[in-house]
């Protein structure tokens, strides 16, 4: 990226993070949050210039880097009741709507009357309890999770991580790589993955659940072999569910069939839904079977954050915001970075990290509810400690105004006009 005396790569990632974080992002925003933090005034055209290949390969490179701070940082505070497990990632994707215009660029998904939409997907992963960011890439749309989920084994899982991630990451492949690194996988199962006995005779899995769970208290677990050719020691994990909850599943899935115009479910496929399957190669000393559904079941924390990063920080504004490809990629970055380093600060934590030798203990409540107004703070902040003090900031401001309001072309008073017409009524107005 092009340095020059007003807009340096560093003076560019800063006042774009900070616009971020306050969700005005045009141009004119931008512009004038770098004459904000130099005290220096530079036109939204010359710094359209900046936005391009080159602008987003700068801030994804300090993503990266983050991330990688990140990782280094991450403490190995062990867990008492689940012995070997150092760490829990947990891993999902979540879908990003673009303005209309950037489709050929990013095109996402029809609806049912031909439309289509401009889409990007979020492949996403964290530290459940220390609540720090580890990957975070901006992807197409069409890229089923499955292709994403060797993703995770380049440089994020390591020894004593256990990785808990929804079906659609439920790769044999993947599930063994984890288990040459040391690490551990805890997934549901995927109903195309083969089960079959130690002995290599394929498992009937409605017979075995409905056989076992009536003498198991519903929740059972015993040692498979996974896929007909790959055979993936694992244990299979079977939890019976209340059946007021496995009739909504029937329901549901007969609904969706009609609605999407495709073949209804057969009769075991909707059997099945009376039980919960899942996979994993923690053994019974580590965790027993209602323990593993309670991990499993804080696999929800990640949609809890993918709720609160897009409604409570900015982010449909950011995406939706109509523009070229270079901008709202670099944008989109900026908010990754920018939500990365909320995570090392402990924005996203459920412990807090214990002094050595001394156990973790849960955060009673997370500031992760403030994280709105964390957010509105951020940009205030960053002005502030570029100017030095409030004064020469509101100066900056003034000045920043006058100049841009001179591109304008509606008729609006510049900021000078406005303090002196303020003025000017106060001095009008009795005193009391």
């Amino acid at each position: 990226m092009r340095e020059g005396k007003i807009l340096t790569p560093q003076i560019f990632a800063t006042a774009v993070v900070s616009c971020v974080s306050s969700g005005y992002c045009s141009l004119r925003e931008i512009a004038i949050e770098v004459g904000l933090l130099t005290g220096k005034t530079i036109s939204k055209q010359a710094l359209s210039e900046r936005f391009n290949a080159s602008s987003v390969e700068f801030i994804k490179g300090l993503v990266t880097s983050t991330l990688r701070e990140a990782y280094r940082a991450l403490p190995a505070h062990g867990l008492e009741n689940l012995p070997r497990v150092a760490r829990i990632l947990v891993g999902d994707s979540t879908t990003i709507r673009l303005h209309p215009s950037l489709i050929k660029s990013f095109p996402g998904a029809s609806s049912r009357d031909g439309f289509q939409s401009a889409q990007l997907k979020l492949q996403f992963t964290f530290e459940l309890l220390t609540g720090r960011w580890l990957q975070a890439e901006f992807g197409p749309y069409c890229v089923p999770d499955q292709a994403a989920a060797p993703d995770i084994l380049r440089g994020i899982v390591r020894a004593g991580d256990l990785v808990i991630r929804d079906l659609g990451y439920a790769v044999l492949e993947v599930f063994e790589a984890i288990g040459k690194k040391g690490g551990f996988y805890l997934s549901r199962l995927n109903p195309s993955i083969v089960v079959m006995t130690p002995d290599g005779k394929r498992v009937d899995l409605l017979k075995l659940a409905s056989a076992r769970s009536q003498k198991t208290n519903k929740t059972f677990s015993t040692e498979v072999l996974l896929g007909a050719a790959k055979r993936l020691p694992s244990r299979l994990v079977i939890i019976c569910v209340p059946e007021k909850i496995a009739a909504q599943r029937r329901r549901k899935l007969k609904d969706t069939a009609k609605r999407k115009c495709r073949k209804q479910p057969t009769k075991t496929y909707l059997a099945l839904q009376s039980w919960e399957f899942f996979v994993t190669n923690l053994d019974t000393e580590q965790a027993d079977d209602t323990q593993l559904y309670e991990l499993y079941r804080l696999r929800w924390r990640v949609e809890n954050l993918f709720k609160i990063s897009k409604s409570l920080t900015h982010l449909k504004s950011i995406a939706e915001h109509r523009t070229n490809t270079y901008h709202v990629e670099t944008l989109l970055w900026a908010w990754a970075l920018l939500m990365i380093s909320m995570g090392n600060l402990g924005v996203f934590r459920l412990l807090e990290e214990p002094a050595r030798g001394a156990p973790c203990e849960a955060i009673v409540v997370s500031i992760s509810k403030s994280l709105e107004r964390i957010f509105a703070w951020v940009a205030p902040m960053i002005q502030l400690a570029a100017a030095g003090d409030f004064v020469t900031l509101m100066a900056r401001l003034a000045e920043q105004q006058n100049y841009h309001d001179r591109y304008e072309k509606r008729s609006r008073l510049s900021m000078s006009d406005r303090i002196t017409i303020a003025l000017k009524l106060r001095s009008a107005l009795p005193l009391t």
